[in-house]
């Protein structure tokens, strides 16, 4: 239809700069998602696909594959949930490896199939069971968690009143371990 026109036009302008964002190998398969997505959703697409190219430059390349394929597994209940979940990828990534990703996808397919809105939620990172889940598996202690707790330890073993601060603070003062680059 001629309605389609602007957002065809939006992909031939820009997409092959957004595709750079993906392994090479995988660039033909995220085309197929997106596709996949496209025909589910119109006009809504073409931002859910940029936004979803952008999230593959956060992520390491060697997970590209898994996590267009684990995204595949989402298009039938929800397209939209398919591309939220391939641009949270950066975030989950950070905290989780593939083994524990790939469970934490599971629990959010279960709650996709039972609840659309739910579902959506969960792999947007919107909802508490995904954060909760994602706590549960990650193997990453969170310092605003436990650092209070830390400040009370230290405090006991040396009497004096010590601060927590996480590496990103110390290294902006030149403080605790340094690395040279060159």
């Amino acid at each position: 239809s001629d309605s389609a026109w602007p957002e065809a036009s939006l992909y031939f302008q820009r997409g092959p700069d957004l595709l750079r964002s993906v392994d090479p190998a995988e660039r033909a398969h995220y085309l197929e998602l997106a596709t996949r997505v496209a025909r589910r959703l119109g006009r809504q697409a073409y931002s859910l696909f940029a936004e979803g190219s952008l999230a593959f430059k956060e992520v390491d390349p060697a997970y590209h594959a898994r996590l267009i394929e684990l995204a595949n597994l989402l298009v039938g209940p929800s397209p939209v949930a398919a591309m939220s979940f391939i641009k949270s990828a950066p975030a989950l990534a950070k905290r989780l490896r593939l083994p524990e990703l790939e469970i934490w996808h599971r629990a959010g397919l279960e709650i996709l199939q039972q609840t659309t809105e739910g579902g959506e939620a969960y792999f947007r990172l919107e909802s508490g069971k995904a954060e909760q889940i994602i706590h549960s598996l990650s193997a990453r202690v969170e310092l605003a968690h436990v650092g209070e707790l830390l400040r009370l330890y230290g405090k006991a073993l040396t009497g004096a009143n010590i601060s927590v601060q996480p590496v990103s603070a110390l290294e902006q003062k030149g403080i605790g371990w340094v690395s040279e680059r060159g």
